[in-house]
């Protein structure tokens, strides 16, 4: 009780938990979960808009910073791959509300944030604790940009019980990460990994400094909020 840190590291080589603390609690998760905006969207969204134009082209300002072959396709899916890139790379939290309106449209849904909880739960496989309850920046005209399932939850921080508007378990949001390395198909995974592995000004959230000091790469999103109950430090990958 009173845990206000939710962790778990699992060796997926061999399939081994390594350490977990409080990983079934429901924790606010800050931008952490946009990282599964990208899965969404190469999941559902048809590879001609993601595929054609590479990652590194997604925020140019002008077909004058990409070769002839991608002017086309990136005239036509400019605005969304924009978006992709800010709402990743930049945490733009616009953005983040644009790419689940369009991912909703494209569904033929008009609620953009359960849409994503309802992908997020029978597709990646994440608890029922887990989920938004509303992201309003950026929801086009006419959606719904809450799910009333989520409305109020409440977790215990230092013995008392706290509302948060988006939470979940560290468990759930490591699932992300899982689910994109183990069912996505070559294009759809390295698309994710070049979004997620681009860091902004080299800014070095935590597991992108630790990867640095390992030499390795990081695939991961990090976030940070300010709550009645302290500020809120989440990161995954």
């Amino acid at each position: 009780a009173g845990h206000t840190l939710g962790l778990i590291l699992y060796d997926l080589k061999r399939s081994l938990l390594m350490t977990a603390l409080s990983s079934e609690k429901p924790l606010p998760v800050a931008s952490a979960f946009k990282a599964g905006l990208i899965m969404y969207f190469v999941d559902v969204i048809d590879v001609d808009v993601w595929g054609t134009v590479p990652v590194e082209y997604w925020n140019a300002n002008s077909k004058a910073d990409m070769p002839e072959e991608f002017h086309e396709s990136w005239n036509q899916h400019r605005a969304i791959l924009r978006y992709l890139h800010q709402t990743l790379v930049l945490s733009d939290n616009v953005a983040t509300g644009a790419v689940m309106s369009y991912i909703a449209k494209a569904l033929g849904r008009n609620d953009a944030v359960t849409a994503f909880n309802d992908w997020a739960h029978d597709t990646v496989g994440i608890s029922q604790l887990s989920g938004l309850s509303g992201w309003i920046n950026g929801v086009e005209a006419g959606m719904t940009f809450a799910d009333e399932r989520y409305l109020n939850n409440q977790t215990s921080i230092n013995s008392l019980l706290v509302s948060f508007d988006n939470m979940m378990t560290s468990r759930d949001l490591g699932l992300f990460y899982v689910w994109m390395l183990t069912y996505l198909d070559d294009q759809q995974l390295q698309v994710c990994k070049d979004l997620l592995s681009i860091i902004f000004t080299n800014r070095g959230a935590n597991l992108e400094r630790l990867a640095q000091q390992f030499e390795g790469v990081s695939y991961s999103k990090n976030g940070s909020l300010s709550t009645d109950a302290g500020y809120v430090v989440t990161d995954a990958g």
